[in-house]
């Protein structure tokens, strides 16, 4: 369970909205699991979430992580373009050069569907900063064959789609 902020900086990756599970830790070593739902654990048997803070105002400094994941994004994400531009500029920001944004989540998620993300990225300008976006279809139950992946219902659902968005910062 999250108390204070402490920031070891031997963690190099960050999960947002990691609600009840724990993939960001699972799959990619040293990451920070967040949730911007401070009343999770009224939700879920236990949850691993170092920080309780929102994805568009991340308590990091710039440049700070290699990866931000974000797994099967509910009621946050890239629903809609007020939301989802300030969202990525706050994730570019704390990405290092050459660091990725990874979404994965089912085709059918409002808030991760392919087209509204890459038209996202299209609508980010910040300058000296280049995004390369890539979509791929997966075969999760192969891919992460020992994980769970749940809904904010908790019930269980397969994601079949991984979003990338490499970050190069000149």
């Amino acid at each position: 369970m999250a108390s204070k902020f402490i920031d070891d900086k031997s963690y190099k990756n960050l999960e947002i909205g990691a609600g009840c599970g724990d993939f960001g830790s699972t799959y990619h070593p040293k990451c920070y699991l967040t949730d911007g739902d401070s009343d999770l654990n009224s939700r879920c048997k236990e949850n691993s979430v170092h920080h309780f803070c929102q994805g568009n105002k991340l308590p990091w400094g710039e440049n700070r992580f290699e990866i931000v994941i974000m797994c099967n994004p509910y009621l946050y994400g890239f629903k809609d373009y007020e939301d989802s531009v300030p969202l990525l500029n706050e994730i570019i920001r704390v990405l290092k050069n050459n660091g990725k944004l990874i979404v994965l989540g089912r085709a059918t998620n409002p808030y991760c569907i392919g087209y509204r993300i890459n038209e996202t990225v299209n609508k980010v300008n910040i300058p000296n900063v280049t995004l390369i976006y890539n979509e791929e279809n997966i075969n999760s139950t192969h891919e992460y064959s020992n994980y769970v992946f749940k809904r904010m219902d908790n019930s269980d659902t397969i994601p079949d789609k991984r979003y990338t968005i490499q970050i190069d910062k000149v």
